[in-house]
């Protein structure tokens, strides 16, 4: 499978049509900072590969079901048609578990940004989630006392930060971490680690312009997040709309009952078991959370709604990372 392939670190070629219109040297140039991106930035921390390569073209227009021009494990096209509308590119998989993508160039010049960036941006989902059916148990971005299941995505939770390689602008991505519940002690969530109000990307977390996709076990459904307000988030939303999130919610449809809520309960019940028996215990735990971190007042303990809030405050006077101050915690708590 082609996931195994890339996860077990052999390289694998996706084909790319250019049917944009531009010039076959000009995306060539392209073509090359992504393969040096994946080769030089994303390898390294993922231990995944892929080797883009320019196709001849053999028709006047994409066919997702069966590609003439396919030649490798996978296939992206350059498309001047945007026809998932109002969406600059989207990656999933056709009828017969071929993963493709697609790039929409007339757009992405429309809005002002480099087809670079969404190639590079699908190029990388498409390393990291072929299949386009992995999912990693996280907080709810609106509840952080529940648990969804968040898309395996590369790209979109820092899909407004670029930078350049070979002066070809790229997209962001984010690191393995990104994918932990709290924070790694000298870990970095993405590869820019761009700081936005004095703080990186959180686990789990949005920068902005990213936006995160998640199943929802209370609700059954696939859905999407974007921070209020934030407009250019919205940008690829329609693809998960009309076709990724269509496409997950179809092949996880017979599913999620046996295989995703039931994991989802058992984590989401077990947090539930040890936030009660810090509450339970709360008295008892009183002098040991103020001799472990002395920073923290009395007020502080008194007032925390949940076991969240409390982790948060003495995360805010300490400046412990989360999940070092979660740890000492639970620790506290009785067997």
């Amino acid at each position: 499978m082609f996931g195994d392939r890339v996860f077990s670190g052999v390289s694998v070629q996706i084909s790319l049509l250019n049917m944009s219109g531009k010039n076959d040297e000009e995306v060539l140039n392209v073509v090359r900072a992504v393969n040096r991106q994946i080769a030089d930035d994303f390898y390294p921390y993922w231990g995944q590969s892929a080797v883009l390569r320019l196709e001849g073209r053999a028709s006047a227009q994409p066919d997702r079901e069966k590609p003439p021009e396919l030649r490798g494990d996978a296939i992206l096209y350059l498309w001047n048609k945007a026809d998932v509308p109002g969406v600059i590119g989207f990656h999933a998989e056709n009828n017969a578990g071929l993963p493709f993508g697609f790039v929409f160039t007339e757009l992405a010049d429309q809005l002002d940004e480099p087809y670079s960036v969404t190639l590079s941006h699908e190029a990388l989902e498409l390393i990291g989630d072929a299949n386009v059916n992995k999912l990693a148990a996280g907080p709810h971005p609106a509840d952080p006392n529940r648990w969804v299941m968040h898309w395996y995505e590369m790209c979109d939770a820092v899909q407004g930060e670029t930078y350049k390689v070979d002066g070809v602008d790229m997209s962001n991505f984010v690191l393995p971490p990104y994918f932990t519940p709290g924070e790694q002690v000298g870990a970095r969530n993405d590869f820019l680690g761009r700081a936005h109000n004095g703080r990186t990307l959180q686990s789990f977390g949005v920068n902005p312009g990213g936006y995160l996709g998640f199943f929802d076990p209370v609700t059954g459904k696939m859905e999407t997040w974007s921070a209020p307000g934030d407009a250019k988030a919205a940008l690829r939303l329609g693809s998960k709309q009309r076709e990724g999130l269509t496409r997950r919610s179809v092949r996880r449809a017979n599913l999620p009952q046996l295989a995703v809520q039931p994991d989802l309960q058992s984590v989401e019940a077990e947090r539930l078991r040890q936030e009660r028996q810090l509450r339970d215990n709360w008295a008892q735990l009183r002098y040991q959370i103020l001799d472990q971190f002395g920073q923290v007042g009395s007020a502080d303990i008194d007032t925390a709604e949940n076991l969240n809030d409390l982790v948060q405050r003495i995360v805010d006077k300490t400046k412990h990372s989360a999940r070092y101050v979660e740890t000492r915690l639970r620790e506290m708590g009785p067997e």
